[in-house]
């Protein structure tokens, strides 16, 4: 079974087709063009990182085929942290480009301690500090592996305009994350599990795929069940009034109830989160 994104008329930076994560089960189509992101997403050792690793071209997939038209930029560790993050921010730029190290420092709000060695700053720092090369490369494909889920609030806000501002440039981003908030920037979405893809597509139809809530309120319990039943999935009676546990698209129902019966108080439409989209493919 296929789960996949169609492919865009751009110019790619970045093709998958049919790729699994196991010789056997599902494969994932997907195309990646400039200025485009993608969130990977899912439990502990569930294939998050190696799948990361087939996209950016450092191991090879078991199934299916990646072409990667575009530089591949990734972190490493630190290994010497008595450099300083203005240090690592000027073995990324190119000869010319100190502009973009000095950018890199602002996003990831170490420019006031950009001569202090890394040894002496906060662990989150010091992640933010491995970000630093890569985010003054200029790399096409920038693939950052868990890095934007240690940051701070603020700083993840900074960092996602500097990235956005790549994007701009031509730039795309691929991204393992487990925070809804990072999966709410991006545009695609890749979700795995137990070794396997389970779900890819736009983030903006996660909610259309989980369930939605809808409450009425009223007195004339057969009335409305007799109407609600042939578009709600389930209809339960709790303290007064009708619960509907409905899919996307079920907002009619509740316009045709508050339309065609005097006696109903109000009706509720919960969406679900973004976290509860997310929780519910797994």
């Amino acid at each position: 079974m296929g789960l996949g994104v169609p492919e865009g008329r751009m110019t790619e930076i970045l093709k998958l087709r049919s790729v699994g994560l196991a010789a056997h089960g599902p494969v994932l189509t997907l195309s990646l063009n400039p200025g485009q992101s993608v969130a990977i997403v899912g439990p502990a050792a569930s294939g998050k990182t190696r799948l990361l690793r087939f996209i950016a071209g450092q191991e090879a997939a078991p199934t299916g085929q990646i072409e990667l038209g575009a530089r591949a930029g990734w972190p490493t560790p630190l290994k010497d942290k008595k450099q300083t993050p203005q240090q690592l921010a000027r073995t990324g730029a190119a000869q010319g480009q100190a502009g973009r190290a000095s950018e890199a420092l602002n996003a990831t709000r170490l420019w006031e301690s950009r001569q202090t060695p890394v040894a002496e700053l906060s662990p989150s720092q010091q992640s933010a500090c491995e970000l630093l090369p890569i985010l003054s490369h200029e790399g096409e494909l920038i693939c950052l592996d868990g890095y934007l889920d240690q940051l701070d609030p603020w700083t993840l806000r900074s960092l996602w305009d500097l990235l956005r501002k790549r994007m701009a440039s031509g730039a795309a981003i691929a991204v393992v994350t487990n925070r809804p908030d990072v999966v709410e920037q991006c545009d695609l979405v890749v979700v795995v599990n137990a070794g396997q893809v389970k779900h890819a597509g736009r983030v903006l139809d996660l909610p259309r795929k989980t369930d939605h809530d809808l409450e009425v309120s009223t007195e004339n319990q057969a009335g409305v069940r007799a109407l609600a039943a042939p578009f709600a999935i389930e209809v339960t009676h709790q303290n007064g009034a009708v619960k509907l546990k409905a899919q996307d698209g079920q907002q009619l129902a509740a316009k045709l109830l508050l339309e065609g019966y005097g006696d109903v108080r109000y009706i509720v439409h919960r969406q679900p989160t973004l976290e509860e989209c997310l929780l519910g493919l797994i």
